[in-house]
């Protein structure tokens, strides 16, 4: 199928917000894959062309059904739709609606989720519509009588308390959990190398429309009970170790914040220490000074040595003898 520009966006033009509709469309597009190049042009074309709320929601719907479906066959083809998605969120970033920051949102969860991009990825395209919010911020900003711009006060951010108790117990979750990952599922080599092996009608629905009669069917259905187990428990790994990075990620999140409370606890003991240096410092300024202000021995007593009491005298009494009775 040969793939022409003007069909493309007479398509995206005619594209109804359905289901279907999209689904017809991005399948178009994927049989189209093939000039890839000339499609990527045609998408920032119609992206363009499409300046609404409405436009650009139907362009981010079909890019995610492109993405998704067209892994099958072309394992590139999100890494390839990437800039294209760059450039519909910074369109919908400068029409400043509402409407649109939900979408972006919704389905920015939905490719973390499915692993489409990575997190470094996702906040990117997550950066992109904020970023695009600022100068219409900053155009609605009050002004000085001078005609600067005014300065917001900078919030407050919410600091944890110094706690040590709690510090231990995320440090050791976070241990716990860093040694489940350090031989995650995703690394299990001769489990993937398995499936890899399967044939190729192992989890494609579309050999489903190939099968003709009863012994075909019940030679597929042979197949996939006998793998069945192992894809499945693979899955469910697999889906317990995405669980588990994620609470990797919170744990760090917490971790980080219980860091910056010690951090900030020990700025505090530093200036307590300082300040207790400072009067300890003072007051031997002071003793100092009376010390220097005393006068001389010589001065009192003169050049004549006074030899003090002996300890016996100050505080041992004297004996006292009986006189004996007559």
């Amino acid at each position: 199928m040969e793939h022409d520009g003007n069909d493309f966006l007479s398509r995206g033009k005619q594209l109804k917000s359905t289901q279907l509709s999209i689904n017809e469309f991005s399948e178009w597009i994927i049989q189209s894959y093939h000039r890839s190049d000339q499609i990527i042009r045609d998408w920032y074309k119609w992206i363009d062309a499409e300046r609404t709320t409405k436009g650009l929601t139907k362009i981010l719907y079909t890019a995610n059904d492109v993405i998704q479906n067209g892994r099958r066959t072309e394992p590139k083809i999100a890494m390839d739709m990437l800039p294209v998605i760059e450039a519909a969120i910074k369109a919908a970033g400068k029409l400043q609606d509402k409407g649109l920051h939900p979408v972006v949102m919704k389905l920015l969860k939905l490719w973390q989720d499915r692993t489409m991009y990575d997190m470094d990825q996702i906040k990117q395209l997550g950066s992109l519509l904020k970023s695009r919010t600022r100068p219409t911020e900053e155009r609605n900003a009050p002004r000085s009588p001078k005609g600067e711009p005014h300065i917001p006060t900078p919030k407050k951010v919410m600091k944890v308390a110094y706690d040590a108790e709690a510090m231990g117990k995320v440090t050791g979750e976070l241990t716990h959990l860093l040694g489940q990952l350090a031989d995650p599922p995703s690394a299990n080599l001769d489990i993937r190398m398995k499936i890899s092996d399967f044939p190729p009608h192992i989890g494609n629905v579309d050999a489903l429309s190939f099968i003709k009669n009863y012994d075909q069917a019940r030679k597929i259905l042979a197949d996939v009970m006998g793998k069945e187990s192992l894809v499945r428990d693979y899955c469910r790994s697999l889906s317990q170790e995405v669980m588990n990075r994620r609470q990797k990620l919170n744990l760090l999140e917490e971790c980080l914040k219980h860091v910056r409370a010690t951090s900030d606890r020990y700025v505090e003991q530093m200036q307590w220490l300082k300040l207790q240096k400072e009067l300890v410092l003072a007051e031997k300024e002071k003793i100092e000074a009376a010390h220097a202000s005393l006068p001389d021995d010589e001065e009192v007593y003169g050049s004549s040595t006074v030899s003090l009491p002996t300890y016996e005298a100050l505080f041992i009494p004297p004996v006292l003898h009986r006189q004996p009775r007559p």
